[in-house]
């Protein structure tokens, strides 16, 4: 059975304040656990490749080895079959029901070796708000190790034993009330591979959206934003506990794509819901934005600058911005923990679920190709102001443009694989891109000027930077230019 599960981590320092929180006054008595789980593998990891756990659990009650399968994907809700049988030691997996598991395990046998340990005191309690309504509460504490690694462990799973899924989160988010809570899209033993092999967690792209099941318009809005909300929520724990900035690059993505999705699928969509969320996202981006602008400013304009001129002030100005980078990204981090994100992305899935169906469904097809030709009309227009005044935040308003453009091209792609409106798109970000140069620029030179009001050391920084741009921004801007109008001009894809 595909059971809803949400999963929560909290500092460990707030523990008591957790078991104390009314949301759980109402629980039964706790029954609790105290095990330690064992994770095996072999070096190169082929068993949680081929979607395969094995684990020795050592309890009370002894010592047992256990096999999970499950499709190799960590960030999906999903199905799993378990078995529990002999040690990790005998000769052979005669335990495993599975032929093709049994097999697996049995071939890698030899190679299997200890990778990480996770020992944790658990505490269950079942929540029955109604009669309707059952949720399981786990709460697990303890750490994760790995040779000398160590993570602590603090998190809160609800499950839904019976009711709709608007229940278990009505609780989830009545349990953050007050308390820094995130939901985590990674099991313990993900977490637990992921520090014996870094490289087996890595930035989530929100790119690779999947094909809702359902074909009504709201539904299918439901399923790619549920989607997005994944790769937001996966890159957020990434952020949180990694220092690659990959992490909160794609975290703003995956926030900018949700908020395109959402004015894509605006006229179906309450307004109060639009409103709300168009508004509560940006802020959201805006929380690290400027670590990620300074990672581009420095290696797009200032270093490309420095390797063709290199001047002394441009040498201080890179100095001065890494030593700025630095600053922000704490600031962001120290943001990220100390924000509502837990609370948001609760309340999102929350909202998503209570979203209400349109009295007069339109076909998938229809409604799209619409909303991109008043899309591409909107282009159009930011492209005639552009012409027309060449300014750079006239530009930088045609990128937005073509920007949600391409990203609603993306859209029809999923739904529909439409050929010619992937190529359409291709088109539309290698132009993005173009376009985003020349505002990364402008942004340089606006903030370089800042620089230089207050520091001697980079005084000349500015031309030197300026100089070293001037031909290929020109010749950018001119090619931008004449190919959004050609993109703009001809027959829309989706409407062949």
């Amino acid at each position: 059975m595909n059971q809803r599960i949400l999963k929560l981590t909290f500092p460990l320092d707030a523990l008591s304040s957790v078991l104390a929180s009314p949301a759980l006054s109402a629980a039964q008595a706790p029954h609790k656990q105290v095990f330690c789980d064992e994770y095996f593998d072999t070096p190169d990891l082929a068993l949680v490749r081929a979607g395969v756990e094995l684990r020795v659990r050592h309890s009370g009650g002894g010592r047992e080895a256990l096999v999970r399968s499950h499709e190799p994907d960590i960030h999906a809700v999903m199905e799993h079959v378990e078995w529990a049988g002999g040690g990790v030691a005998s000769e052979t997996f005669e335990w495993i029901t599975d032929e093709k598991t049994r097999q697996l395990l049995d071939t890698h046998q030899p190679r299997l070796q200890p990778l990480f340990r996770i020992a944790q005191q658990r505490e269950l309690r079942v929540l029955r708000p109604r009669d309707e309504v059952e949720i399981e509460v786990v709460i697990d504490t303890g750490e994760l190790r790995h040779e000398s690694s160590c993570l602590p462990i603090a998190e809160l799973s609800l499950r839904l034993r019976r009711g709709r899924f608007a229940d278990l989160l009505t609780h989830a988010i009545a349990l953050c009330d007050g308390l820094s809570f995130y939901p985590i899209g990674h099991s313990k033993s993900a977490r637990g591979y992921a520090l014996a092999s870094p490289a087996s967690i890595r930035p989530v792209r929100s790119s690779a959206l999947k094909r809702p099941a359902c074909n009504d318009v709201v539904g299918v809005f439901v399923g790619l934003a549920t989607q997005l909300h994944c790769c937001w929520r996966t890159n957020l724990w990434g952020a949180l506990g990694s220092s690659d900035p990959e992490f909160i690059h794609q975290f703003r993505v995956a926030i900018r794509r949700l908020r395109a999705l959402i004015r894509l699928f605006k006229p179906v969509l309450p307004g109060g819901f639009v409103k709300r969320w168009v508004r509560l996202l940006r802020d959201v981006a805006n929380t690290v934005g400027s670590a990620r602008d300074l990672d581009v400013i420095l290696d797009s304009i200032i270093r490309p600058a420095y390797q063709r001129r290199p001047e002394p002030a441009v040498a201080a100005l890179i100095r001065q911005i890494e030593a700025a980078r630095a600053r922000t990204r704490r600031a962001s981090h120290d943001a990220l923990i100390a924000g509502s994100h837990g609370v948001l992305l609760l309340d999102f899935l929350h909202d998503l679920e209570s979203l209400p169906s349109p009295p007069d469904p339109m076909p998938l097809g229809a409604f799209l190709g619409r909303r991109l030709d008043r899309m591409r009309a909107r282009a159009s227009s930011r492209l005639a102001d552009a012409e027309q005044s060449g300014r750079a935040d006239d530009l930088h308003r045609l990128r937005i443009a073509l920007k949600n453009l391409r990203y609603g091209c993306d859209v029809m792609v999923v739904l529909f694989g439409t050929q010619a409106v992937r190529a359409y798109s291709q088109r539309l970000s290698a132009l993005q891109d173009d376009l985003g140069y020349l505002n990364d620029l402008a942004v340089a030179l606006e903030l370089i000027a800042k620089w230089e009001q207050s520091s001697t050391v980079t005084q000349g920084a500015r031309q030197a930077v300026a100089l070293e741009h001037a031909n290929r921004s020109e010749t950018v801007a001119l090619s931008a230019i004449r190919t959004a109008h050609d993109s703009l001009s001809e027959a829309a894809p989706w409407a062949v």
